[in-house]
C-alpha cells in the first residue's frame, strides 16, 4: 500500500545521504538495494538491511528514523529540497569516479548555486537531471503536448479551416512564449558562466 511506498522513500532518502557521506560508489545501487530489501515475496525487509549495514559499517551511526517520527525529521530538514551532495556523487559515480572527492570543495565554491551546478555538470556528462522541474524532466515535457492537443480539439476537424486557424499566433500564447525565451536566455547566460567553470567539474 502507500506506507510501504512512503516508507521506500525515507529509506530512499536515507541511503542516498549515507552513501554520498560513506560510501559514493553505492549511490548508483540504490535502486537495486531497495529491490533486494523490500520485503516482498519473502525478501528481506528494509529492517534487514539497517541490520546487515550497520555490520558492514560497524563504526557508523546508523539510525533510521521510522515514518512515525518522520514528521520532526521533515519539519527540520524540508524533505522536498532535494539534496544536491547526493546527486553530484551519483552523477560523479557513474561517469568520473576521480571527481568524487572534489564535490564538497565545490559545494563550498557554488554555495547557494547548488542547482546549477548539478544542471551543469548534468549538461557536461549528458546525464538527465534528477530533480523535479529540471529541464529534461518529465513534468515539463508532458505541459506541451497535452495543450496542443487541447487546441487541436477546439478547431474541429475540418482541415484547412483548422490549421489556418493553427497557424494564427495567439497573443497570449505569444506573449508566454517570449517571457519564457527571457527567462530561458537569462539561464543560459548563467549556464555559459558555469560552462567557463565547468572544465573543474
Amino acid at each position: 500500500g502507500g506506507g510501504a511506498g512512503a516508507r521506500r522513500e525515507q529509506v530512499r532518502d536515507f541511503l542516498q545521504r549515507f552513501y554520498a557521506a560513506h560510501n559514493p560508489s553505492n549511490v548508483v545501487k540504490i535502486p537495486q538495494i531497495l529491490d533486494r530489501y523490500d520485503g516482498q515475496e519473502g525478501r528481506a525487509g528494509f529492517d534487514d538491511l539497517l541490520a546487515d549495514m550497520r555490520k558492514k559499517y560497524p563504526d557508523s551511526e546508523i539510525k533510521f528514523e521510522p515514518a512515525s517520527g518522520g514528521s520532526a525529521a521533515g519539519a527540520a530538514g524540508g524533505p522536498s529540497k532535494p539534496d544536491y551532495r547526493a546527486l553530484i556523487n551519483a552523477v560523479y559515480s557513474q561517469k568520473n569516479p576521480t571527481k568524487l572527492s572534489d564535490v564538497e570543495g565545490l559545494l563550498v565554491k557554488h554555495a547557494g548555486k547548488e542547482p546549477d551546478l548539478y544542471l551543469a555538470i548534468c549538461r557536461k556528462y549528458n546525464v538527465r537531471p534528477d530533480v523535479p522541474g529540471a529541464p529534461g524532466a518529465p513534468a515539463a515535457a508532458a505541459a506541451a503536448p497535452t495543450q496542443a492537443r487541447g487546441a487541436a480539439a477546439g478547431y474541429g476537424a475540418s482541415g484547412p479551416n483548422r490549421q489556418a486557424q493553427e497557424l494564427q499566433p495567439q497573443p497570449a500564447a505569444t506573449a508566454e512564449a517570449a517571457r519564457l525565451q527571457a527567462a530561458f536566455e537569462a539561464k543560459d547566460r548563467e549556464a555559459g558562466r558555469l560552462r567557463e567553470e565547468v572544465e573543474e567539474l
